[in-house]
């Protein structure tokens, strides 16, 4: 486990890495990524250097559509980026790996932290690299932060990891310090007592 200032953080660090250690590329080295997802995880693959190829998903979970996934993958692209979205766990990440070995798989768990797949496994276990987000808007939160988790050591290159982590730029003191205030603020408002909110008893 990588631990980062934030979710986009770890995937661009991933993402870069995999683009220097992989160069050169005889043609554009793709990544393919869910249609419906947050913008970030586009721009992390931009500018770690990749093209984006946009997969739908299904209505029934916003999990990848499998036949779209087929129709975009070909001998230039590099990864896939599986997401888990709403409390929907997307059961096929092995499924995945099974179809396109040599592609890496990536787990999106930003929004799912905590959650397991059907057979106990936990979220983030089963493609080759996942990453976590830990920022205020996500289920469980440390107002900030993020953490990349290798599951598949032969598809890292821990030198290229680690040397784009050390160019990444880190949080300043003033940055930690006004994080803490409002995830001590926010802690406060968001207290039912504060506003005589009754809590429905079954």
């Amino acid at each position: 486990v990588i631990y980062t200032s934030s979710g986009r953080s770890a995937l661009y660090m991933l993402l870069r890495s995999m683009y220097e250690s992989k160069k050169p590329f005889e043609n554009n080295p793709n990544i393919i990524i869910p249609g419906f997802s947050c913008v970030v995880v586009c721009n992390a693959a931009i500018a770690a250097g990749f093209e984006v190829r946009f997969a739908d998903i299904k209505k029934s979970d916003f999990c990848l559509d499998l036949e779209s996934v087929s129709k975009l993958v070909d001998s230039n692209t590099v990864a896939l980026v599986a997401h888990h979205l709403f409390g929907f766990i997307d059961e096929r990440i092995t499924e995945f790996k099974l179809k396109w070995p040599k592609i890496i798989l990536i787990e999106d768990c930003s929004h799912s932290l905590g959650s397991t797949f059907l057979d106990g496994s936990p979220i983030g276990s089963k493609g080759d690299f996942s990453f976590f987000s830990f920022e205020q808007s996500k289920p469980i939160t440390a107002w900030d932060g993020g953490a990349l988790v290798v599951n598949n050591s032969h598809s890292a290159d821990y030198r290229f990891l680690h040397k784009t982590k050390s160019l990444m730029p880190t949080e300043s003191n003033w940055n930690v310090i006004r994080a803490l205030f409002f995830l001590v603020l926010y802690t406060f408002c968001y207290s039912p007592k504060l506003y005589k909110i009754g809590i429905p008893v079954a």
